[in-house]
């Protein structure tokens, strides 16, 4: 009885198998990197002149972050429910009531118009 196995290894793709890690760290830090949203604005604001310029980005002001928490406590809504509203994660509304959100105007707009509507609708 004679049985016939093929031992020999396939190369499949035709790749080349790299071993050293260094490489595969770089490699996977590069994909991360190069589609992230807002890489293309932090591009332009690099400074090529190499001065020491910061750039701030600008926050919710206490103000705004108050009316909305404001309005939201008036409408009697929770931040989760107001987040379930708007189809948010909840930790956005949280970080612009706290005023550590970036200052988007679209859509610190579209809570103020929902609350507002809100509140219309309870009184």
């Amino acid at each position: 009885m004679s049985t016939f196995q093929d031992w020999e290894p396939v190369n499949i793709g035709g790749g080349k198998i790299v071993n050293d890690k260094k490489n595969i760290y770089k490699s996977s830090i590069e994909k991360k990197t190069q589609n992230t949203p807002g890489n293309k604005l932090f591009h332009k604001l690099d400074n090529d002149d190499g001065s020491d310029e910061k750039i701030v980005i600008e926050k919710v002001s206490y103000n705004v972050s108050k009316d909305i928490q404001t309005k939201r406590n008036m409408a009697k809504l929770s931040q989760k429910d107001l987040a379930k509203n708007l189809n948010l994660p909840v930790n956005i509304i949280t970080d612009i009531e706290n005023g550590k959100s970036t200052n988007n105007k679209g859509l610190i707009n579209k809570i103020n118009k929902f609350l507002d509507s809100k509140i219309k609708n309870n009184n």
